[in-house]
């Protein structure tokens, strides 16, 4: 089953933008006001991860943190909207897994929730998560044979959960690096030190990289691949694959991200697509995974009917692949004479705990609408949505980031 986070702060609206992200990467969530209603949600539902801001009534978020050491290794983060040194020491000694700011830092901890969502889910094939005929899964599996022999920088870009992952791993797999270890490298705790000379680096979520390390990574491609003599595809034994789910192009015009580390890493781009997007591509997914959650449940096979496929492909996936095998694995464990059955698809689709339910993504895709709405009403005025919202600025425009739309200088 998913994991469990209990969010805490003063603004609904805070609340909600954080139930709504952790949910899209196939968590549960629960809720509470200030730190009292916190410890008491705390206590009662025993979460996997606590989030919580710095500053609130009654009780603020290092009382919560003092409370929580007292009786447990919980991983807890506080946000604050204006965080400074001596208030982020004061966290950390008290345990916190990490202080970050609002709405700046919000995508790490989404990463957190992230690998929180993902543990206990199997680690299949590579191949086996890039199953299906359709056009678009079809583009994927060629352009990884066609680039996995290369030495050449690869951009990987789609949504989170399980895609992006896979097709690294197949890059991997299938190219003169598949037997040595691959270095997973997650940007926004890249180190400081030397880059490895050689070996098969994943460089995951560069739209994280701060622009000290962005300079960093230019000038160790550049050094790889203006080598007297050589020509880039053979100047080294290192093999460099970046991955993200943000729109790399629009940072570049925002000034957000070095356009020469773009145009180096993105020489080639495989975009991975969402489940929702080929959800044809069930009826050949849903046996292949199927079959490899059978045998590491220790049965010989199982078999899925047509009725099966048919309810799933019904559903939106807002969690992707690892929605899918959650729910796949919650039917294998349950399967009877071999046969995974409808009533346990639908049970595990329906129990909040699966992550998978087709209202969350309804609710999503309502909230997206009425952004796109207010966002049309005010003309791209910020400082207004921000007003007619009560939230801050940044909030917003985290949002708007989110739906990739552009932000109008000089409105705000």
């Amino acid at each position: 089953m998913s994991g469990l986070v209990l969010v805490v702060d003063d603004r609904r609206e805070v609340r909600e933008l954080l139930t709504e992200e952790l949910e899209s990467v196939g968590l549960r969530v629960v809720q509470a006001a200030d730190g009292v209603q916190g410890w008491a949600c705390y206590r009662r539902s025993e979460p996997d991860l606590v989030v919580t801001d710095l500053r609130m009534p009654r009780s603020d978020g290092i009382d919560l943190l003092r409370r929580i050491r007292e009786v447990a290794s919980t991983p807890v983060i506080v946000l604050t909207a204006q965080g400074d040194a001596a208030t982020s020491v004061l966290a950390l000694s008290c345990g916190a897994e990490g202080f970050m700011t609002f709405p700046d830092d919000l995508d790490r901890v989404i990463d957190r929730g992230r690998r929180l969502a993902s543990r206990g889910v199997p680690e299949l094939a590579p191949a086996d998560w890039l199953a299906g005929s359709s056009s678009r899964i079809r583009g994927v599996r060629e352009q990884v044979a066609r680039l996995a022999p290369r030495s050449s920088p690869v951009l990987v870009r789609g949504e989170c959960n399980r895609g992006r992952a896979a097709a690294v791993a197949e890059l991997h797999a299938r190219g003169p690096w598949a037997f040595t270890p691959m270095l997973r490298v997650e940007a926004g705790q890249a180190a400081s030190g030397p880059l490895p000379g050689s070996g098969f680096i994943h460089l995951e979520g560069i739209e994280r990289l701060a622009p000290p390390e962005q300079a960093r990574w230019l000038l160790a491609i550049q050094s790889r691949d203006l080598q007297p003599g050589a020509e880039p595809r053979e100047a080294s034994l290192q093999r460099i694959v970046t991955s993200t789910a943000a729109d790399l192009e629009g940072l570049v015009r925002e000034g957000a991200f070095n356009a020469g580390l773009a145009f180096l890493l993105a020489r080639d781009v495989i975009d991975v697509p969402a489940l929702r997007d080929h959800i044809d591509d069930l009826r050949e997914l849903v046996p292949t995974l199927v079959r490899r959650l059978a045998r590491l449940a220790g049965l010989h096979d199982a078999r899925v009917p047509a009725p099966v496929v048919t309810a799933l492909r019904g559903h939106l996936w807002p969690g992707n692949l690892d929605q899918l095998v959650r729910v796949l694995q919650h039917a294998v464990q349950r399967a009877r004479s071999g046969v995974i059955l409808l009533e346990d698809v639908e049970s595990a689709l329906c129990d909040p705990e699966s992550g998978a339910h087709s209202l969350r993504g309804e609710r999503q895709q309502r909230r997206r609408d009425e952004i796109l709405q207010l966002f049309d009403d005010c003309q791209g005025n910020l400082a207004e949505m921000a007003r007619r919202l009560g939230v801050s600025r940044g909030s917003v425009v985290y949002r708007l980031q989110k739906l990739n739309l552009p932000l109008r200088p000089g409105l705000a």
